[in-house]
């Protein structure tokens, strides 16, 4: 019989673990404070399933139909199926790529995102913060007061760069004019461009520019829907919201069929977080997994930077 528990890291992290045969796999929750989650709210939910499984899970098919069926959040989903595909991984001596049917990748650059910021305090930061090593930096956009950073951002750094609008622009018309204006620029991606998620909208911005628009607002666990596939060039998958490893690879292969971007990211949690992410890392194309920067030493140490990308720990 398998032992299942739940650690409380802080007000918005919590870790899940399985433990039988010697073995342990874990994974991690952070509350979507989006959606008014707490970290009490998520323990109860975690009760809950403790009631339904009553430690027996008789293999992943299994724990995804009792999962499918419990209503409780998508964090926890993510948490628990987690957990237990690194236990049948550590228990079988296997990897988790292979459990899930994919190549493992070694290593994947990230995007740095920058703060919100002026033009003129950017040069310090980008010395200070060493950014140089990364490939690419996504700028969080003001609307149009943030287009002296984009071009600041642009005559120094040599790499690409990604932009998130913040749902800072009204209209199509809006988002083309400053993108054409930025001149020289390598826009690899725009993000959350409009107020309105309307696909009426999206798609008319999407048949305008040549790069590729995603949004986080209208996949969560769902489809890669005809309707998304012809409004955006780009679907940013999150673990946490995608409601774990298996819903997050269907909605990858939905994309990756239509010939779309895919975007990988991960909260800023703990490391377990970032080494989910990384362990489905093949099939991407973008990485925003740079709160694998900010996190203090979480006990865990599954995963490191070196040279603007991501490694397993082991593998140093």
């Amino acid at each position: 019989m398998l032992k299942w528990s739940i650690e409380k890291v802080d007000n918005f992290n919590l870790i899940i673990k399985v433990e039988g045969g010697g073995e342990q796999g874990i994974g991690e929750v952070t509350v979507d404070r989006d959606l008014g989650e707490t970290a009490e709210g998520i323990e109860y939910s975690f009760s809950h399933f403790e009631s339904l499984q009553k430690g027996h899970v008789d293999g992943l098919e299994f724990l995804t139909g009792l999962l499918e069926g419990s209503g409780i959040p998508q964090g926890l989903r993510f948490g628990i199926e987690s957990a237990y595909i690194h236990y049948l991984s550590a228990v079988n001596d296997i990897s988790i790529q292979q459990i899930l049917c994919l190549n493992q990748v070694k290593s994947v650059p990230i995007t740095f995102s920058l703060p919100l910021m002026s033009a003129k305090d950017f040069l310090s930061f980008y010395k200070e913060n060493d950014l140089i090593r990364f490939d690419s930096l996504k700028i969080t956009m003001d609307g149009k007061s943030s287009i002296p950073l984009v071009e600041k951002v642009a005559s120094i750094h040599g790499g690409s760069i990604h932009l998130d609008l913040g749902h800072s622009f009204q209209n199509p018309d809006d988002v083309v004019d400053m993108l054409e204006g930025f001149c020289g620029v390598a826009i690899k991606s725009v993000e959350r461009p409009m107020v309105l998620q309307e696909y009426g909208l999206s798609r008319k911005l999407s048949e305008s520019v040549g790069i590729p628009i995603f949004t986080d607002m209208l996949i969560g666990s769902g489809a890669v829907t005809k309707e998304f596939r012809e409004c955006f060039g780009g679907v940013h998958i999150k673990l946490m919201k995608s409601g774990g490893y298996i819903r997050a690879l269907n909605q990858i292969r939905m994309a990756k069929d239509a010939n779309m971007k895919v975007l990988l990211s991960s909260p800023g949690g703990t490391s377990p977080g970032v080494f989910s992410a990384l362990n489905i890392a093949e099939k991407a194309d973008y990485f925003n997994l740079e709160s694998l920067l900010f996190l203090k030493n979480d006990g865990y140490n599954l995963v490191r930077e070196e040279n603007g990308c991501i490694f397993y720990s082991f593998l140093h």
